[in-house]
């Protein structure tokens, strides 16, 4: 079964900053939940912050685990502005991905809304870290049960 996780990018705010172990913490543990309750394929846009933290740590568990990571590519260049640490963190996930699909070639407005709904429009489950209206609609359109965790 597919879990796509999702974030509604709060969490690279200053605010949430201190608490990155403690959110990390907390992804470790949803996704061995879900792989535990027949979840293997686990989605995400990769974006810096819980979709590249979950990537990294699906990454991990793959050494022991018959679990899949599948990235949804927004857009081409997603990392070009990125740290040289953040580029080669999120490279090293594309390298142990299972499938990476690139959505669009450049940036749009709504090249993230097109990647979220693909995402979630091939999901069994959808785990939400913060609420995004577009979450809630696509998850509603394609009657896929939404998680929302704060």
């Amino acid at each position: 079964m597919v879990c796509t996780i999702v974030s509604d990018k709060l969490e690279v705010n200053f605010i949430y900053k201190k608490h990155t172990q403690d959110i990390k913490k907390k992804i470790t543990e949803m996704v061995w939940k879900m792989y535990c309750k027949g979840y293997d394929t686990f989605q995400v846009n990769c974006e810096y912050g819980i979709p590249l933290w979950t990537a990294e740590i699906i990454t991990a568990l793959k050494m022991y685990n018959a679990i899949f990571l599948d990235i949804f590519v927004p857009y081409e260049e997603q990392c070009k502005d990125w740290s040289e640490d953040k580029r080669n963190r999120y490279y090293e996930c594309h390298k142990n991905a299972d499938s990476i699909a690139i959505v669009n070639t450049h940036y749009s407005k709504e090249c993230y809304k097109i990647t979220e709904e693909i995402m979630i429009s091939k999901s069994d489950i959808v785990i939400s870290f913060g609420f995004s209206e577009n979450i809630q609609y696509y998850s509603d359109f394609y009657n896929i049960p939404l998680i929302n965790l704060d």
